[in-house]
C-alpha cells in the first residue's frame, strides 16, 4: 500500500490500538476512502515485494477486527492513537 504523506497525516496515520496481527491495514485504507481518496489497483502494472514472515501474533485478531468494525460503523476518519501523539512530545 502507498499513499501521500499529506493524506495519511490528515487521518492521523495508523491507529496504534491494533496490537499484533490483523486489521490495521484495513483500518487505514477505510479511513482514506472515507476521506474521499480512491483506490488504484496496480496488479500486473507495477513491481511489488512482500517480505515473508510468520503469522506469530494472532492472539488479538478478534479484538482488532471487532474494533475495526466498530470504527467502520462510526465512520471515523481520524484515529485517536496515531501520529499526533508523537508530534506533541
Amino acid at each position: 500500500m502507498s499513499y501521500w504523506k499529506e493524506d495519511v497525516v490528515r487521518i492521523n496515520g495508523y491507529d496504534e490500538f491494533f496490537v499484533g496481527w490483523g486489521g490495521e491495514d484495513y483500518d487505514l485504507a477505510m479511513r482514506l476512502r472515507q476521506l474521499g481518496k480512491k483506490k488504484i489497483a496496480l496488479k500486473f502494472a507495477a513491481i511489488g515485494f512482500h517480505l515473508w514472515h510468520n503469522d506469530l501474533y494472532m492472539e488479538n485478531r478478534d479484538r482488532n477486527f471487532s474494533y475495526y468494525y466498530q470504527k467502520m460503523n462510526e465512520k471515523d476518519i481520524y484515529c485517536k492513537n496515531g501520529i499526533d501523539q508523537y508530534l506533541q512530545m
